[in-house]
């Protein structure tokens, strides 16, 4: 049952609580301020022909919707997670399946925190990325760090200094998270399913607004990833109980709680 869908369909937000016919609608992130929000699951932001996805729709509100050029679109309705639909990438080099919005409004605060639930599953070069900020400079990319796994790793130009993660490899499906906090620690670090897997980088200059957004693509296009891609959700709000919120929504939904750490406040139930 997409809740998702259905809250946002109820337009509800700041913090309510819904009900359908009695039954208590659980949080998603319609009740907070999204930069850009996309699931999988929800065939209706979905734009097709014949499986071939040439839209993907921004249910923030904020018609930050995600495109696919002639020849590149990934496909849908072809895979599932949990028994939700997913998006699949091919990783064909060097012109694969990827998504992206050319003018992408980031905060002006240089806050921004991209929640991805991914499966990377075909990595053949180590720019292959989850997903990209594209400026030609102050920008990054969230990409593998090898050749033939994926290890986690932001890499980046103007912004601060190269991340990589730690405990490597990770396969997914996972709930993957970056947190770029300008305005608070001015730092950004890695998370991958609830748990912190990266040290503390100084975030030294915002990456720059506007930028292209692409989704399974480095920056320059060139180094697609294979797997697939079910939600995608956007907040300007880095703080450790939104994070934990959003981990919680997305684990629990993607039937992925049993990847949280022990002591994750939404380990046992969703928020």
């Amino acid at each position: 049952m997409p809740i998702a869908g259905i809250s946002q369909g109820l337009g509800l937000g700041g913090g309510t609580v819904a009900t359908i016919s009695g039954m208590r609608v659980s949080w998603t992130p319609v009740e907070i301020s999204t930069e850009a929000w996309y699931d999988a699951s929800d065939g209706g932001t979905i734009t097709e022909s014949g499986g071939d996805v040439s839209q993907w729709g921004d249910k923030s509100g904020n018609a930050n919707h995600m495109t696919a050029a002639s020849g590149e679109e990934p496909t849908t309705g072809s895979e599932t997670l949990n028994g939700l639909n997913v998006l699949s990438f091919d990783g064909a080099d060097p012109s694969g399946q990827y998504l992206e919005d050319d003018d992408f409004p980031l905060p002006s605060s240089g806050d921004i925190a991209v929640f991805l639930v991914a499966e990377p599953s075909d990595v053949s070069h180590g720019s292959d990325s989850i997903y990209s900020f594209n400026a030609s400079e102050r920008d990054c990319q969230f990409d593998a760090g090898s050749d033939s796994q994926w290890n986690g790793r932001i890499s980046e130009t103007g912004i601060g200094s190269q991340l990589s993660a730690t405990g490597f490899p990770y396969n997914g499906p996972s709930v993957y998270n970056t947190n770029f906090d300008y305005t608070g620690a001015a730092e950004y670090n890695i998370y991958v399913d609830g748990a912190k897997v990266s040290a503390d980088e100084t975030y030294t200059a915002t990456i720059k607004t506007p930028t292209q957004f692409k989704l399974f693509a480095n920056r320059g296009a060139a180094r697609p990833l294979g797997g697939t891609l079910g939600e995608v959700v956007a907040v300007e709000d880095c703080t450790t109980a939104t994070r934990q919120k959003i981990e919680g929504y997305l684990a629990h939904k993607w039937g992925l709680e049993g990847n949280l750490p022990s002591d994750h406040p939404f380990k046992v139930s969703a928020p």
